[in-house]
């Protein structure tokens, strides 16, 4: 009881804190509350990051950690331009890039569960190869001009206002409640983090 009011109450300051900081932007800039800049603002800083930040849900309650996310995102983002430069279509690149981080992600795995290794040893590790191959992907030239379909999903907005990437942000988290709340897969990652060494009875008990 006392631990679930003791990070109530650490909550409850940093909701204070928010509060003040944005009086004192509100007093300082008459447009920090105007509804288009906080949409504006919600889809740069959660659109990608919150998408980032559920993926990363699911390893750290599982008990480990992925510290290559960064080099995978600017990995799959280069080669994402590298095919809208070259005129692939985004029903072809957007699969593709995602196969990309899959296989990115899958390395990782290997590592972490068929060796036996530390999964911060190995992501950090990971980290300089994926950025190598970003930087081999991408070269020293950047790439802006993306044609409409590729910005589509990032820039169009429902009801005339609301982001189409922030309805799709709550739609991956709902998805990541439910497998982590409404079904094996998910309390076994409960269980895999709260202790890996006893979660390995029962498997060999129903084994036998």
């Amino acid at each position: 009881m006392n631990r679930v009011l003791r990070a109530a109450g650490w909550e409850a300051t940093l909701v204070v804190l928010t509060l003040v900081c944005a009086g004192a932007a509100t007093s300082l800039s008459p447009f920090y509350l105007d509804p288009d800049q906080i949409l504006y603002s919600l889809q740069q800083a959660l659109a990608v990051a919150g998408l980032l930040a559920g993926g990363l849900m699911m390893i750290i309650v599982a008990g480990e950690i992925d510290i290559s996310l960064p080099a995978t995102l600017a990995m799959g983002t280069i080669a994402l331009a590298r095919m809208a430069e070259a005129g692939v279509p985004i029903w072809l690149a957007l699969p593709a890039v995602l196969l990309l981080g899959l296989g990115a992600g899958l390395v990782n795995g290997l590592l972490v569960v068929g060796f036996g290794l530390p999964s911060l040893a190995v992501t950090l590790g990971t980290t300089s190869a994926y950025r190598a191959l970003a930087l081999w992907l991408g070269g020293q030239e950047g790439h802006a001009d993306f044609p409409d379909a590729y910005i589509r999903l990032g820039s169009t907005t429902v009801f005339g206002a609301l982001p189409l990437s922030l309805l799709l942000l709550a739609a991956t988290y709902l998805l990541l409640a439910f497998a982590l709340h409404g079904t094996v897969f998910g309390r076994l990652l409960y269980m895999i983090g709260a202790n890996p060494v006893a979660m390995r009875f029962p498997a060999r008990a129903w084994a036998r």
